[in-house]
């Protein structure tokens, strides 16, 4: 029994599956990422080693040659670009095609964990990220009276609750002051003592750290029990004892000038000109855009709540230009689905016919969301793209359908063996004409590199929303219409159709005419593309401005900062800022 058949003779069951494909199509629409376009993720690993306070050339000796040594035998590495620069190293790992990055870069990420032992002290751990997934979408500024306070209280409060939302992977903290015990050795006092300069190091180091006080056994459990011997503030640090010199003890105090003060500044943060505390928040690779974005909007309101006199203010937040782009999509779709029906009703000259179009539109559209989430696609451009293209396709099939029932109608038969036959004889070209438009957009998707990544998702949407308008064409419109019966009359042609008539046969007479038209259309059209300006995607106003600034290397964090205070105040002098 064909499916057409089916369906008109089982109505019930036609809507109650049909009102199920809706529902998994709505959950799964609520559960898809939203972003702005397809994640295009290029095959390289990026990795950053922090050296503070290192010098260049100490940096390339101990740190960028021992890690590029260690990341070249990784299998898939095609080549690697160093550059570095006072305070660490930035390595960018090229790989060869059809290499998954995350699996790479979890290899190097153990490599260099196994490298971390042979390299200096002061070194911190290596950051790894696969395909530029690394970079913060969104960046804050605390702005208060006592910068130092709000360091204190974005380390402590802010950073740790931002960390705990959905979603972010990691918050980093720009621009902060950091003090420091800053030691003085007085060369005088420790030639008369006898103490050198790795003697007092070497007291430091085993007094700020954590000894081993043995296992405790608790209930068949054995616990590893760590004594934390750090050093907090100037006073612990001038109460370390170097020495003992017979019963008498020699401290650091003695020995040195020890003070707390504020670190040598290696960058800064500024909101309207004045001194802030950055916040650059970095999501989780999967992790939905906007609605990550919307929940640390919400934290930060309740942060206020509780703490007035700290004011977090969003810098950077891609989210709502995002949800723009996809409403103004989705409106753009809904208006097209909208003009279609109107379409439809001066052609067809009759309601029942643009009324059973109008509602299989929806049916078609939120079912194949389904086929989205199984594939993996979120709501982007594209996809969307895909769907306003795939709109006027699902028409397509619908029409087909439709009149052939309404012909089978006119020749007698009664309505539900109309419906059923007119879906069946019809099925197959529509399956033939859907699968060819398939075959255009599907290999799309298995282009190697970025291309293949964006167009992707609209191969996916266009290829669902066309399987999703088969199945209705072929099952809720035959059921439909087999229900809404009423008179069948001939269709009183539409005034278009004579000037149209005359038109065709003029072409038909003069056909060499007509070719040589149609190759200077088409030879005209060849050189128009071939003018054209080509890039991957158009350019796209935010409504945002960022100017990078670039010094000479080893310019002084204060002449930066006076350069970019120049700046920013030309900028704020402009009317459109």
């Amino acid at each position: 029994m064909h499916i057409s058949t089916l369906a008109v003779r089982r109505p019930v069951g036609t809507i109650m599956l049909t009102l199920a494909a809706m529902l998994l199509g709505a959950v799964s629409l609520s559960r898809l990422d939203v972003e702005l376009l397809p994640e295009l993720r290029t095959e390289s690993v990026t990795v950053w080693i922090a050296y503070p306070d290192a010098a260049v050339s100490e940096v390339e000796e101990a740190v960028a040659r021992p890690a590029e040594e260690a990341i070249a035998p990784v299998r898939g590495v095609r080549g690697m670009r160093s550059e570095v620069v006072p305070g660490g190293v930035s390595i960018r790992v090229q790989l060869h095609p059809g290499l998954d990055p995350e699996l790479t870069a979890l290899t190097i990420r153990e490599r260099l964990d196994a490298l971390s032992w042979s390299l200096p002290e002061g070194v911190e751990r290596a950051r790894v990220s696969a395909g530029g997934s690394d970079k913060a979408t969104m960046v804050l500024a605390l702005g208060a009276a006592d910068l130092a306070a709000a360091s204190d209280w974005a380390s402590s409060v802010l950073r740790p609750r931002l960390e705990q939302v959905k979603g972010v992977a990691r918050a980093e903290i720009l621009g902060a002051p950091r003090r420091e015990v800053r030691i003085a050795p007085d060369p005088v006092r420790m030639r008369l003592a006898g103490v050198t300069a790795a003697e007092m190091e070497s007291a430091l180091s085993a007094a700020n750290g954590a000894a081993a006080g043995g296992v405790l056994t608790r209930r068949g459990t054995r616990y590893a029990v760590a004594i934390e011997t750090g050093l907090n503030g100037a006073s612990d640090v001038g109460d370390v004892v170097v020495r003992r010199n017979g019963d008498r003890p020699v401290h650091v105090r003695d020995l040195a000038k020890v003070e707390e003060t504020w670190a040598p500044r290696d960058g800064f943060s500024r909101l309207d000109g004045s001194p802030a505390v950055g916040i650059a928040i970095h999501p989780e690779s999967d992790a939905n855009l906007v609605q990550t974005a919307r929940k640390v909007r919400a934290l930060l309101a309740e942060l206020h709540r509780e703490q007035p006199e700290f004011q977090a203010s969003i810098v950077e937040d891609p989210s709502p230009f995002v949800e723009r782009a996809i409403g103004g999509v989705w409106q753009s779709a809904w208006i097209g689905g909208l003009l279609a029906f109107i379409v439809l009703r001066l052609f067809l000259r009759e309601w029942r016919s643009a009324t059973l179009l109008l509602t299989a539109l929806p049916v078609s559209v939120i079912a194949s969301f389904t086929l989205f989430e199984i594939a993996g696609v979120s709501l982007n451009l594209m996809s969307l793209g895909g769907i306003a293209l795939g709109i006027g396709m699902l028409v397509d099939s619908g029409i087909l359908c439709l009149e052939n029932i309404h012909r089978l109608r006119t020749l007698g038969l009664p309505p539900a063996r109309a419906a059923a036959e007119g879906a069946r004889e019809i099925s197959l070209p529509m399956l033939a004409s859907i699968l060819t438009t398939c075959a255009v957009f599907v290999p799309l998707a298995w282009v190697p590199g970025p291309l293949g990544a964006l167009f992707r998702d609209q191969a996916v949407a266009v290829s669902a929303s066309l399987g999703s308008s088969l199945l209705t064409a072929l099952t809720l419109l035959p059921m439909l219409a087999s229900r809404w019966d009423g008179p069948v009359s001939m269709r009183v042609p539409m005034p278009l159709y004579r000037p149209y008539h005359r038109g065709l046969r003029a072409c038909v007479r003069r056909s060499g005419l007509t070719l040589l038209a149609t190759a200077v259309l088409l030879g005209a059209s060849v050189l128009v593309l071939w003018e054209r300006p080509r890039e991957l995607l158009p350019e796209v106003s935010a409504g945002t401005l960022t100017v990078d600034l670039a010094l000479p290397l080893g310019t002084d964090v204060d002449v930066t900062g006076a350069a970019a205070g120049e700046l920013e105040a030309w900028l704020r002098e402009r009317p459109e800022v």
